[in-house]
């Protein structure tokens, strides 16, 4: 398999400090690109990154999601299957 070079538009102090986060990390840029790349591949979607700070009432769904016994449902289809079950 072959490599490509590709250039991309960032701002240079956040370059810099991106790069000094990863060394930190033992990793280079290029590397942190590539693992993001193929996780894009493998899971057919971007990362979700938690670049946020959460507010008051989304910590406390957040919390109230932990306590209580949610249902987990595969897909849209599993969706409304389990919602017209009854029908």
């Amino acid at each position: 398999m072959g490599t490509t070079v590709f250039t991309a538009d960032v701002d240079s102090d956040t370059l810099a400090q991106a790069r000094e986060v990863l060394a930190k990390e033992g990793i280079t840029l290029s590397d942190a690109l590539r693992q993001m790349l193929d996780y894009i591949v493998v899971e057919g979607r971007m990362p979700h990154f938690q670049c946020f700070e959460p507010n008051e009432e989304t910590l406390a769904a957040m919390a109230e999601a932990e306590r209580v016994n949610l249902v987990s449902i595969g897909g849209v289809d599993d969706l409304m299957a389990e919602l017209n079950e009854d029908d």
